[in-house]
């Protein structure tokens, strides 16, 4: 009878040990081959079963948009990381402006590395993200100002009347530190309260309705 019982724990641990292995394997990143434009494009996702995966809902705008984006902390390397998936499943990276819950209804730029890993208390081509991952905009980090558009301004003039002026030679537009923007795209907000990309001449004029290079900005100036 002790040698039957033996026999069936030992069965049991054997398939434990087959399970296991099976369960675990399926978990975690994988890249998936989408077709898109007549292109293949390689996504990641991180499933959490063998078929089940991170994704937000599939909402484009009003209250609850925060919902389309599933912000997940991850551990990788023995470290925790934070990611985000979209409607997809399909892991960020590089700039992406969202909104979350916690931002009640505010967009921010965020920016998640070539691992899908989100920046936090760290600068990225002189835009500080940072520790709930945000861009700073119109802000200090320590003594160091960044202004509308999340650039670094050295010389902080908290007088200087920052935003767009109509002269005679054309629109201008006037940083924090007043001086105008010279060779350079800026991200501020038109109108209608969205943000949009804008390039100044080395005169400060604004490019409008023309060919930056091979980026096309349209008659109010607003990159397409």
């Amino acid at each position: 009878m002790e040698r039957v019982r033996k026999a069936a724990v030992f069965a049991v641990l054997m398939l434990l040990l087959v399970l296991v292995p099976s369960v675990t394997a399926s978990a975690g990143f994988r890249r998936v081959a989408v077709r898109e434009d007549g292109r293949t494009k390689l996504y990641y996702r991180y499933y959490t079963s063998k078929t089940e995966y991170i994704r937000g809902r599939d909402i484009r705008g009003g209250r609850y948009a925060y919902l389309r984006w599933a912000f997940k902390n991850l551990r990788s390397n023995g470290r925790v990381y934070t990611y985000c998936f979209d409607e997809n499943g399909y892991m960020l990276t590089g700039w992406h402006k969202l909104t979350t819950k916690a931002s009640d209804g505010e967009w921010h730029w965020y920016y998640f590395d070539a691992n899908g890993r989100m920046y936090k208390n760290r600068t990225k081509n002189g835009h500080y993200l940072q520790a709930n991952g945000q861009m700073l905009e119109n802000g200090y980090d320590g003594e160091t100002y960044y202004g509308e558009d999340g650039s670094r301004v050295d010389g902080y003039d908290p007088d200087a009347e920052q935003g767009l002026e109509e002269t005679d030679g054309g629109t201008k537009y006037m940083q924090a530190d007043g001086t105008y923007a010279e060779k350079k795209w800026v991200c501020m907000k038109d109108e209608s309260g969205k943000y949009g990309w804008y390039y100044f001449y080395g005169n400060g004029n604004m490019a409008k309705d023309t060919w930056v290079g091979s980026r096309y900005v349209d008659e109010n100036g607003r990159l397409q």
